[in-house]
């Protein structure tokens, strides 16, 4: 007998700093196109969204 496996709920949201070029990430629902965050090194606030790549996403700072 094969299991199927339950698809998670929420997905890794990878971006980079625009001010200290650091690499973040951030666990969000399946369905989020857009998020904000902090960067975990320099505490600039950005908008995050969704990039052509599924993991990488684009930042802006705020």
């Amino acid at each position: 007998m094969i299991a199927a496996l339950a698809q998670p709920p929420h997905r890794t949201a990878e971006w980079q700093c625009t001010k200290c070029s650091v690499t973040n990430r951030k666990l969000v629902p399946k369905q989020t196109a857009v998020t904000d965050d902090r960067c975990l090194a320099c505490h600039a606030k950005h908008l995050v969204w969704v990039g052509t790549r599924p993991v990488r996403w684009n930042a802006e700072a705020r």
